[in-house]
């Protein structure tokens, strides 16, 4: 990897697709975003589903992920987000998921007119080799035996049943105060991301 967390200069952008490492993620391919004017955030090992594609990468600083080997020209990565999340209420506000500080990110960083989701759909049902994830077993069920959204919950959401939903959609109405609407681009039945689906090619 070269190292390439230079800041390229940040233009408002009119659409942007976050892609997580869910499986969904490999449905990046199955529309040309690119060439119909979509800025792709990667989160985290998401990179891995369009390593190529990708204009930002966002991670923790706790990341033990695979990080791409190298960076192209379109490409770079965000070092530090936390000033992004203050403008938005802060981390607790924000939720402790990188998912969800990615969007807030771009948000407050491209200004996009639409926020679009893959690979976030929260469902961690393995496939048939016994992955979780488009790269295979997530770490944070690895290491802590859960999914980082489920211990979010179980950390932060004491006895509320709806906290997940309620701190997705609080980005969700955040979006619209800056008449940003946010979408579940995934064609996965079986998703626990609370926003409306949507055809890329139709927005």
């Amino acid at each position: 990897m070269n190292g390439n967390t230079r800041q390229k200069k940040r233009e408002k952008v009119s659409k942007v697709v976050l892609v997580a490492s869910g499986f969904s993620a490999q449905q990046i391919h199955n529309y040309d975003y690119k060439a119909n004017g979509w800025t792709i955030v990667a989160i985290n090992n998401g990179w891995q589903a369009c390593p190529d594609l990708w204009d930002w990468w966002i991670k923790p600083g706790d990341f033990k992920g695979k990080k791409p080997e190298k960076t192209l020209a379109h490409q770079s990565i965000i070092p530090r987000y936390r000033e992004q999340l203050n403008k938005f209420g802060g981390q607790k506000e924000c939720g402790y998921s990188i998912t969800l500080n990615a969007a807030y990110w771009a948000l407050a960083e491209l200004e996009p007119t639409v926020m679009g989701f893959l690979g976030a759909d929260m469902n961690y049902t393995p496939n048939e080799e016994g992955h979780t994830h488009i790269y295979g077993v997530g770490y944070d069920i690895q290491k802590n035996k859960i999914a980082d959204p489920d211990r979010m919950v179980e950390r932060y959401g004491k006895d509320d049943p709806n906290y997940l939903e309620n701190i997705y959609m609080r980005l969700a109405r955040k979006a619209e105060e800056r008449n940003c609407k946010v979408y579940n681009l995934s064609q996965n039945i079986e998703t626990r991301l609370p926003y409306e689906r949507h055809n890329p090619a139709k927005i």
